[in-house]
């Protein structure tokens, strides 16, 4: 029962593991906070390897909106922020000229009271599903094909959110959270990849799709760890009948 919670939960936290790779990371674990929230560059700020390195990896333009994963705090009392790679390393930057750009955890406090649709979500169309933030939010989280949805296991729409023009938007976390937004259930589907997905840091001059930082290892720790609970409280019932 534990396991088929993998298939329909539907969480609000996010969930995300530090960069193995990165090891002033691994050096200031305690110190260091998960944040999984959305930011935008005031200015142009360097991107470096690390707090206490010189070397410049990137440049964030201004206006960039880009996801930060962890906050760190220097000795200085300097705030740092950082995005996880998808090396298993981290990309640092100073916070000093960020600002908080709306995501999807504003909305979610804007609108508390959302009902659950429960639907199966699967389309006739092919191509990609857009997955936006939030509703009409012009920011698109990921942008999977529509093949992802061609399974056995049926994948379901989270809560829904009908706007002032009556447009219905759902939200769906597909494969553990690895594609998370709202879907349009007008325009669900484009024909061709989108521009511009996610609010990853680039390092290599070529926009790539996001790999959204929910980690389905935490989960499945989770489930394993439960199981294991479950399974040692009913031995123990049990043999305690049997006596």
């Amino acid at each position: 029962m534990l396991l088929m919670g993998c298939f329909i939960l539907n969480v609000h936290a996010d969930m995300i593991v530090g960069p193995e790779n990165d090891d002033f990371y691994q050096d200031h674990q305690r110190e260091i906070y998960s944040l999984v929230r959305l930011f935008q560059a005031d200015k142009d700020i360097d991107v470096v390897k690390s707090p206490d390195s010189d070397e410049v990896l990137t440049v964030l333009q201004k206006g960039k909106v880009i996801r930060v994963d962890f906050t760190y705090k220097d000795a200085e009392g300097k705030l740092w922020g950082m995005q996880k790679m998808e090396d298993d390393t981290g990309a640092w930057f100073e916070m000093e000229f960020m600002s908080h750009h709306k995501d999807q955890h504003d909305f979610w406090d804007e609108h508390p009271n959302m009902k659950s649709s429960n639907e199966i979500i699967q389309f006739n169309q092919k191509g990609y599903l857009i997955l936006w933030e939030y509703p009409n939010s012009n920011m698109i989280a990921s942008a999977p094909p529509t093949s992802i949805l061609d399974r056995e296991i049926p994948i379901k729409g989270g809560v829904e959110y009908i706007d002032e023009n009556g447009t219905r938007w759902v939200r769906v976390g597909i494969d553990f959270r690895t594609y998370l937004g709202w879907l349009n259930m007008d325009e669900p589907v484009s024909k061709r990849y989108p521009d511009s997905v996610g609010f990853s840091i680039d390092l290599n001059g070529n926009e790539t799709q996001i790999q959204h930082p929910y980690d389905q290892s935490i989960l499945i720790s989770t489930l394993v760890i439960g199981v294991c609970v479950l399974t040692g409280v009913l031995t123990w019932v049990k043999k305690k009948q049997k006596k």
